[in-house]
């Protein structure tokens, strides 16, 4: 395979990993807090055989949108979104994880956690309990929780000094090996929720131009493949 194959595989291979990103996109619409991705494109330029440089198609990264999701009021009490920039911080059997997916609800044990028992900690890094049969459940701006039993804590918001570094893992939940620090411009808002901020007719535009991209660069590879062929048929019959 010579250079020209090359080139047209390397826009291959990165237009196939940018339309898993758009199908993952896709598939997290409906995901409360979830931040759309898309690959990061970038040029690499190797020595030919000649004094010139090959382009060569790499993507070397992903770009994350963090503009926040339209607010969908959903009048339940443990229901959180966070108007601002900011994480709340949830405990999982692989440590702590950073999200703004904020629907909570209580466990056996009187705990506030995820749908899959992940708990949301504090401002103090700990997880927050109520007591029983705890009624009304007010949690302010600020976070902090009340019950017809009195205050109970507060829901601890924070940053991260490099969000870029945050690694993605399931739906809208990160992980980091920073340190976090609390919030201060940023507020709770009960019983509303942050939709995905994935907008699917771009994802659906984006998703038909990379397939006729990908088709384009493997209709390429074939045609060079096609004059290969020709040409060591050409060779053959001249020698024959």
């Amino acid at each position: 395979m010579e250079t020209t194959a090359y080139i047209a595989l390397s826009r291959a291979v990165a237009l196939d990993r940018q339309m898993t990103n758009v199908a993952n996109n896709m598939a997290n619409t409906g995901t409360s807090g979830y931040r759309a991705e898309h690959s990061d494109f970038k040029t690499i330029l190797e020595k030919s055989g000649s004094s010139q440089k090959l382009a060569f198609v790499q993507d070397q990264g992903m770009i994350r949108d963090d503009t926040a999701g339209a607010v969908e009021q959903t009048g339940n009490d443990l229901d959180l979104a966070i108007a601002g920039d900011a994480y709340f911080v949830v405990q999982t059997p692989n440590g702590n994880r950073y999200t703004r997916a904020g629907h909570f609800q209580l466990d056996q044990q009187g705990r506030i956690v995820t749908s899959d028992g992940a708990l949301l900690l504090d401002e103090n890094n700990a997880p927050i309990i109520l007591p029983e049969q705890p009624g009304k459940v007010a949690i302010g701006p600020d976070g902090s929780i009340t019950t017809d039993q009195g205050q109970e804590g507060k829901v601890g918001l924070v940053n991260l000094a490099n969000p870029d570094g945050m690694k993605r893992e399931a739906g809208s939940r990160y992980a980091s090996d920073e340190v976090p620090t609390p919030a201060t411009d940023a507020t709770i808002v009960q019983g509303s929720i942050e939709q995905s901020n994935v907008q699917p007719i771009r994802e659906i535009t984006l998703m038909i131009d990379t397939q006729r991209a990908f088709e384009g660069s493997i209709r390429l590879i074939e045609t060079h493949h096609e004059l290969e062929r020709k040409a060591v048929e050409k060779i053959t019959n001249v020698q024959a």
